[in-house]
Formats: structure tokens, sequence, C-alpha cells
């Protein structure tokens, strides 16, 4: 118990000593944090005013995809984002500003993009020492942005063209093919109709010899033996006729069916023919949603947290210095 009273009295005895010593050298103390403090100040003075611009990017769009519903890109948003950090364009941009901004050098320029909101849009962001110039750069880069992406754009709709070319070449083909069996459907059904009218008129005459022949049984075998032989090279042309209408009805059905399988054709061609011409329509450049702007107000240097981490220091440091020159004193 002693020895617990002992040790609080020790350490109200230290406290005590804590704030005695302070106290006492307040003035080293204020002085120290005041010199720490103007340190910063004159840090901030020192250092340049960073500014940073931002703009946001749509990445150019192919279309969507009917399976899935997804966004087909031109260029994924990630090689677009690697593209840009890893300064691809910077070279062009130092060339574009070298009259209205000429101390822009392509290795001092540097970007931050992110993605925006969780879609696929990019914040592009750029820190310089002029707010006008991280304007310019930002501005450079979205222009340069559009034509490698414009030109990329403008390849696929190419392709797409040459795709449409084709199928419209091949659906002339098939409406030709149409035209053919259509002119050969008719010639077929007027020749089936020739051929009928000639079967009617046969078997009209052949009942006209049948009555005849039984007429003439009785005038002699030599007028009976020319009817039969009539009649019979009449059955013999109208078996003909029959089996040339019906030949020709076989290859008019067969016609029929090739032109129905035809027509099947063109629909497919032409539904994919105006799929690439809707992929044509739904081809997006790569677009600027947000022109660049910079903000009016400094990003670096952070000026009243470097003041606030000077003064914290500032009054750190002099306390422990206070209480080390106190400490080598009591040793003397």
């Amino acid at each position: 118990m002693n020895d617990t009273r002992q040790n609080l009295h020790d350490d109200k005895i230290d406290i005590r000593d804590f704030i005695k010593v302070t106290w006492d050298n307040k003035t080293n103390i204020v002085v120290g944090t005041v010199i720490a403090v103007l340190l910063g100040i004159g840090m901030n003075l020192i250092c340049p005013d960073i500014y940073r611009a931002s703009m946001v990017v749509t990445p150019g769009i192919l279309g969507v995809d009917a399976t899935n519903q997804k966004t087909i890109y031109i260029d994924s948003p990630e090689n677009i984002m690697a593209a840009i950090q890893f300064g691809s364009f910077d070279s062009e941009i130092e060339k574009i500003l070298s009259k209205d901004a000429p101390g822009v050098k392509a290795a001092d320029i540097s970007y931050a993009v992110e993605y925006t909101d969780n879609t696929d849009l990019l914040k592009v962001s750029t820190d310089y020492t002029s707010k006008e110039v991280a304007t310019k750069i930002l501005i450079a880069l979205s222009q340069l942005l559009k034509e490698e992406y414009r030109h990329k754009s403008d390849l696929y709709k190419a392709s797409f063209r040459r795709e449409i070319e084709i199928l419209q070449n091949q659906i002339k083909q098939k409406e030709i093919e149409v035209q053919r069996g259509q002119n050969y459907i008719s010639q077929s059904e007027a020749r089936i109709e020739e051929l009928s009218d000639d079967l009617k008129t046969l078997i009209q005459h052949n009942k006209r010899l049948s009555e005849e022949k039984a007429i003439i049984q009785s005038n002699g075998n030599e007028e009976l033996n020319r009817s039969n032989f009539n009649i019979t090279q009449n059955m013999a042309v109208i078996d003909d006729l029959k089996e040339a209408i019906h030949r020709h009805q076989v290859s008019r059905s067969g016609e029929v069916a090739n032109l129905r399988d035809i027509d099947s054709t063109i629909v497919a061609l032409k539904d994919e023919r105006n799929r690439k011409q809707a992929a044509i329509n739904n081809v997006q450049d790569i677009e600027i949603l947000q022109a660049p702007v910079a903000d009016p107000i400094p990003v670096k240097p952070k000026k009243a947290r470097n003041i606030a981490f000077a003064f914290l220091i500032g009054l750190f440091l002099s306390i422990i210095f206070v209480f080390m020159k106190n400490a080598l004193q009591a040793d003397r």
C-alpha cells in the first residue's frame, strides 16, 4: 500500500515538474513553434502552386452484344487508360503546345485516370503549375484521342460497308435468279396450257373417232382397221401429251420450291445487310462528355495543412528540446 502511494506521489511530482519546466521555458517553446510555423509558411511560398485540370471521356462504341446486352467498344476503356497513362500522346502534345506553352515537355506531363460513378466513363486529370497550361494539355489530349479513335471507327465503318457491298451483290444475283425462275414458271405454265388444249382437242377427236367407229363397223374391215389405227395413234399422242404436261408440272413445282428457297435467302441477306447498316449507324467515336476545365484553387501545396503540421512538429520538437536541456542542466 505504501509503495502504491509513493508511486502516485512520484507521478504527481512528475506532472508538476512537467508543467513547471514547460511554463518556465514557455518562451523557448513559443519561439521554436513560431519558427517552425514560419518555416512552413516559407515552404508554402517557395513551392509553386499546382493546378488540376480534368475532363470526362467516353470510349468509342461499336454497338451492343445481342446475347448479353454488353457494350462493345472500339477499344476497351482499359486500353485507353493505359495509352494515356503511359504517355502515348505526350510527344504530340509537346509539339502542339510548342507555340502557346513552349515550356511544356513530354517528360513533365502526367495523368491520373479513373472510372467515374461505377461506369466505363474515364475521368482524366493532369496537374501543372498553370491552370491555363493544364487545360491546354487536356484540350490537346482530347483532340489526339478523337483523331486516333476516329481513324479506328472509320476502319470499322469501311469494313462494314465492304460487307454490305458483298451482301448487296449477293442479293442482286439472287433477284436475277428469281426473275429467271419466274420467267421459267411463266413459260412452263404457258406450255402446260398449250399442251392441255392440245390434249383436250385430241380427246374430243378420239371421241368422235370412237363414235364413227361404231357407225362404220358395218362398212367393212378396211374402214374399221383405218379407224382403229387412227384411234390408236391418237391414244399414243394423248399419252405423250399427258407425259409432257406431267414433266412440265413437276419442273414448275421444283422451280416454285427453288424460288421459295431463294426468297428465304434474299430475306436473310437483307436482314444481314440491315444489321450491318445499323452497325455503321451505331458506331460512335470517342467523346468528351465534360470539356477540360481547371480548378480555380491550387491542389498543391496544401497550405493550411502544411502550416498545421509545422505548428505541431515545432511544438513537439520545442518541448523535447526544453526537457533535454533541463535534464542536462540537472545532471551538472
